[in-house]
């Protein structure tokens, strides 16, 4: 019950009544100064069913083995990894075209696998491909994988089955 209300007119509106309650009879009703009544309000325990979805999503990555790097290049701070990522497509194809992500690495100084750090994320099925190139130094000859050395294939739906 509510007590010392101003003289006026209130409205109890069942279109503002929150989520889980229910309004019963006598609750849409003006009341004038003095008046009176009741009104019902039952809360339901009922679960709010939901709509849900999701999205799936690859990260890519990838890594480069470096052996037999001839130490002490006054240049080899500078050096670089470049790993470029290109796809999808069905033609093994590493174009312009159809690069999607790069990712450079500097500093090679000594062997080592190095790795992407934030890969790329895909949401499309199809078929990606890496290259990575490291770009050489003074002591060291640059090198390079070639389109289609790796290959991911990201399929979307069900597998299928092995015979």
């Amino acid at each position: 019950m509510v007590d010392n209300l101003n003289a006026a007119s209130y409205v109890v509106n069942q279109g503002n009544t929150p989520v889980g309650y229910t309004l019963t009879s006598g609750c849409s009703k003006t009341l004038v100064n003095g008046e009176q009544a009741s009104c019902t309000v039952v809360y339901s325990y009922a679960k709010a069913k939901l709509a849900v979805s999701s999205a799936m999503s690859w990260v890519l990555h990838d890594s480069l083995k470096v052996e037999g790097l001839r130490t002490g290049a006054p240049t080899a701070p500078d050096s670089a990894i470049v790993f470029k990522l290109y796809g999808p497509s069905v033609e093994k194809s590493c174009t312009d075209a159809n690069l999607i992500y790069q990712e450079t690495l500097t500093g090679v100084t000594g062997d080592a696998t190095f790795a992407t750090v934030a890969g790329f994320k895909v949401t499309d099925a199809g078929t990606y491909r890496w290259v990575v190139s490291y770009s050489g130094d003074d002591f060291n000859e640059a090198a390079s994988t070639t389109c289609g050395d790796e290959t991911h294939t990201i399929t979307v739906g069900e597998p299928t089955p092995q015979q």
